[in-house]
């Protein structure tokens, strides 16, 4: 697999990606195109034998808070949300259908703008699609269940365990962060330094 900067004859090929990860959520032309327009370098796909098998968008920051995505990113569009001299990387979205593609899209956001000392934050939301069965069986709540860990001080959920494996901390929790039936609409701010 190997990352490439998007370019717009790839745009019709990103939209079809993100409808087949996230359906009706996904990003569509439009927003790809603003996307690509307001901050070019920060989208990228990723490319496995000759097919787009990944995509994702990064905007640069003054600041972060706890609000919900469509607050923090412009509803995806990030024309209003994107700052040119923003010292921190927000992450807007990532799509794969392959093992490994945010892997290697993190390391390549990290590598290019915190490693090279452009930004010294990568920061994103993630949704916890373990909340619902949680509390379900605990009748915890959002905040709770951010902060609960595991005997190996990882979370207990498995979308912020991936991230924690990959040197991310969690912040803070994000009510009615993203639409996500297994997260309640919930999320988590986690950032990695």
């Amino acid at each position: 697999m190997k990352i490439e900067l998007l370019k717009p004859c790839h745009f019709k090929a990103v939209e079809s990606l993100e409808t087949n990860v996230w359906g009706s959520e996904g990003a569509d032309l439009s927003i790809i195109k603003s996307r690509y327009k307001t901050f070019p370098e920060g989208n990228v796909i990723v490319i496995h034998q000759e097919k787009i098998v990944g995509y994702a968008a990064v905007q640069r920051v003054s600041r972060m808070s706890c609000h919900n995505w469509d607050i923090q990113t412009d509803n995806g569009f990030i024309k209003r949300t994107h700052k040119p001299d923003g010292h921190i990387i927000y992450g807007i979205g990532m799509s794969g259908v392959k093992n490994g593609v945010s892997n290697l899209i993190i390391d390549y956001f990290y590598d290019k703008f915190i490693s090279s000392g452009t930004c010294y934050m990568l920061a994103l939301g993630s949704r916890v699609p373990g909340f619902k069965g949680w509390k379900f069986k605990t009748g915890g709540d959002i905040t709770q269940y951010i902060n609960s860990r595991r005997k190996n001080g990882f979370s207990l959920d498995p979308e912020l365990y991936l991230y924690q494996k990959n040197g991310f901390e969690v912040l803070c929790e994000m009510e009615n962060y993203f639409p996500c039936v297994d997260s309640e609409n919930n999320g988590a701010l986690i950032i990695r330094r």
